[in-house]
């Protein structure tokens, strides 16, 4: 029988364009491996750290004449600090530089740390202790956990009771005494209906979070005045409350009251002796629950530099999870920490993927989820980045952020060109409520 020569034709151009057109470099990280190995799938480096200096040692030596690709290795790689890459770190248009996920894996940055050591005690709560808590090197606001063989995390929520109405307003000076009267000009106490505040334990460790038209403020408690109904908070709040409500009756709630222990799901972190409380789900075992607080607020940075605008360049990310990130600040300590007033949106918050002075960079199909701010952030200096595919969920402030705070910013500190789409962002906003699923600022 004559072969088919049609059928061959096909044959062979399948093969050809299965083949690669250039020859590509390959490292590996595992969280089993070592930054002593050459990098190898069989030798393995165990930090991005070391697979980011490999590549470095390439451009170094001249070596950088085609795409490398940096490998992750399923599992969790619990991170201390952001893992950075600045221009330095670069690829080129004929060498770009990629990391990806492992063909098939999922591997996952977390910025968080494992909460192990759990001892059951009365009326189905269980503890454990924190001793970074007790020294008072960390203290945290978010929770999640994951059964065996669960393939996502679940936040849970801290203790809380509300919504109350606050009572009313006192003459107290406000922040500026000499300054206009309106919504940016806050008094650090108000009136609380009877009742509704008690003398709870550890006093200091209870938030009050008031709501206002499209955002809230986070207070910690000072001193409770039962006689005369007044709460004195240790800052200033953002927003002058009750600027919003007839008569200031705003709506507030209040978290973390170890007197409301007990419900399915809750938790309670005390300060001053280190312990965190818990009470598991009837699905949950605590022998084999997997508990993860955050500590760490940015998981990856790239960081070029406005001065001689020298760009990141050439960098791809693809297929990675990025997870369990901190808030360490209310919203608006991080906007005056920046010398400005708290804006609409919390721009200043942080993200857990931060781009500033980066161009024809592409972040596709991440994930970005069970975060204490924003997931990604595309600041001044961007220009022609991608963020295409990829999914937000469970994120305590937004999805993503583009653009400067600045409004006189002109290009190329004013990101320009950048593509973002097809994106899914779901379940954002979940602690800091004015938070956006794909915020602009320009």
């Amino acid at each position: 029988m004559k072969p088919n020569l049609t059928a061959l034709l096909l044959s062979a151009s399948l093969l050809c364009a299965a083949l690669p057109l250039h020859a590509e470099t390959h490292y590996v990280v595992a969280p089993n491996g070592d930054d002593g190995n050459p990098g190898s799938v069989e030798k393995p480096f165990r930090t991005l750290d070391a697979a980011r200096n490999a590549v470095r040692t390439l451009k170094r030596d001249g070596s950088l004449r085609e795409p490398v690709t940096v490998l992750l290795r399923g599992g969790v790689y619990y991170l201390a600090k952001p893992f950075e890459l600045t221009a330095e770190d670069s690829g080129t248009a004929a060498a770009p530089v990629t990391y990806a996920a492992y063909p098939n894996e999922r591997p996952v940055l977390s910025g968080g740390m494992p909460i192990r050591g759990w001892m059951p005690g009365k009326n189905g709560l269980w503890t454990a202790d924190v001793p970074d808590v007790k020294a008072g090197a960390w203290y945290f606001n978010q929770l999640f956990t994951a059964r065996p063989g669960q393939p996502y995390y679940a936040r849970r929520y801290r203790t809380c009771k509300g919504l109350f109405v606050v009572a009313g307003m006192t003459d107290a000076p406000y922040k500026d005494p000499k300054g206009p009267v309106n919504h940016r000009n806050p008094q650090d106490e108000v009136m609380f209906f009877r009742g509704d505040l008690q003398p709870w334990q550890h006093i200091e460790d209870v938030e009050l979070v008031f709501m206002h038209d499209w955002s809230e403020g986070r207070l910690w408690i000072k001193n409770i005045d039962f006689e005369r109904g007044v709460v004195k908070f240790t800052g200033y709040p953002h927003y002058r409350i009750g600027h919003w409500y007839p008569n200031g009756r705003n709506p507030y709630f209040v978290e973390n009251i170890k007197e409301s222990l007990g419900k399915p799901g809750e938790w309670y972190l005390e300060r001053a002796t280190g312990t965190l409380f818990y009470t598991p789900l009837p699905n949950e075992d605590m022998h084999s629950l997997q508990v993860v607080a955050p500590r760490v607020e940015r998981l990856l940075t790239v960081q070029g530099t406005k001065e001689g605008e020298r760009y990141v360049e050439h960098l791809t990310f693809r297929g990675i999870w990025f997870h369990h990130t901190a808030w360490l600040m209310a919203p608006h300590q991080y906007a005056e920490k920046n010398r400005r007033g708290d804006r609409q949106g919390f721009p200043d918050m942080p993200a857990a993927v931060e781009f500033a002075w980066a161009q024809n960079c592409r972040i596709e199909r991440c994930h970005f989820n069970h975060l204490g701010a924003y997931g990604l952030d595309l600041n001044e200096g961007c220009h022609h980045n991608a963020v295409v595919g990829n999914r937000f969920i469970d994120n305590a402030t937004g999805g993503m952020k583009i653009g400067t705070v600045d409004r006189a910013a002109q290009p190329p500190v004013l990101p320009t060109g950048n593509e973002i789409g097809n994106n899914l962002i779901s379940d954002v906003g979940v602690m800091h409520y004015s938070g956006h699923g794909i915020g602009g600022w320009m």
